[in-house]
């Protein structure tokens, strides 16, 4: 009897350890979430601000954690390293290279890593209030772009429209040719040859109003130069097919490699890397 006394008072007690112990982490976690939101309103607001017209990547709530927190495109909650915001300010990539705030501090970074790591919760209703509050007395919205640039940043979006015509064309194209199909190869590569410059030529206007750093960066790089290529093996091969040329062939598949490569590289960059996983 002394022992199942004894059991139950220490059962008791550790029941009790564990339950002060999670009231001290979401203690903890909210007022980290209190910490973050005040970080993203200093260094994110420019690129990411509700007030913005066009956000960065059609992502304009980067003060509304619970949104964020309940997006798993965003924010695994327990698991920093498979959520993606964290990764971004993890190699530096958000804020991006047009920001004027830079990178984010060692101490920042791991203030929302433990945020995400806690359960990426909610701030206190205080201070949340509090944050609405800063963000009425906050940055004034920024200065209206000019029509030449309001255009571009437009044609710029019309990229992805755009990009899927070469994409299913040029494959089609390259497997009519392989199974002898000429008028269908033909009708395919003449389409192609006029889409996937325009397609080229929207990423590049895209591109230039796109905030990436780091590796992404250099993945945009790659994907704009192959998306350069594709065009042009396009119309290099829309040529030979009117010349009933050898080498369609070969140019052919060099094409739709080219574009299924630079598509895969585009989606990772729109999506992230992570929207491959299995």
């Amino acid at each position: 009897m002394t022992r199942l006394r004894r059991a139950l008072v220490l059962g008791f007690f550790g029941l009790a350890l564990t339950g002060m112990a999670r009231a001290d982490d979401a203690a903890l976690g909210r007022a980290l979430a209190g910490e973050v939101r005040e970080l993203f309103r200093a260094t994110c607001l420019e690129c990411h601000g509700p007030d913005l017209a066009s956000p960065e990547g059609e992502f304009g709530y980067v003060l509304d954690l619970p949104r964020m927190a309940a997006d798993p495109e965003l924010v695994v909650p327990g698991a920093p390293a498979m959520s993606e915001l964290y990764l971004l300010i993890l190699h530096d990539e958000m804020p991006g290279e047009d920001s004027d705030h830079g990178a984010l501090s060692l101490i920042q970074k791991e203030t929302v890593r433990r945020w995400i790591e806690l359960g990426a919760l909610a701030p206190e209703p205080a201070a949340e209030g509090s944050g609405d509050a800063g963000a009425m007395s906050g940055p004034p919205s920024p200065r209206r772009a000019s029509l030449l640039d309001r255009s571009l940043r437009w044609l710029g979006e019309l990229h992805g429209p755009a990009v899927h015509f070469p994409v299913a064309l040029l494959v089609v194209a390259a497997l009519a040719q392989l199974l002898t199909s000429t008028a269908a190869m033909v009708f395919c590569l003449r389409v192609a040859a006029v889409m996937a410059p325009l397609a080229a030529g929207f990423g590049w206007l895209n591109a230039d109003y796109a905030s990436f750093t780091a590796k992404s960066a250099a993945l945009l790089a790659w994907h704009r130069w192959l998306g350069v290529a594709t065009a042009i093996v396009a119309v290099l091969a829309w040529a030979l097919s009117r010349k009933a040329s050898p080498a369609l062939r070969p140019v052919l598949i060099l094409g739709a490699i080219l574009v299924l490569v630079a598509g895969a590289l585009g989606g990772g960059l729109s999506h992230g890397f992570s929207h491959y996983r299995w």
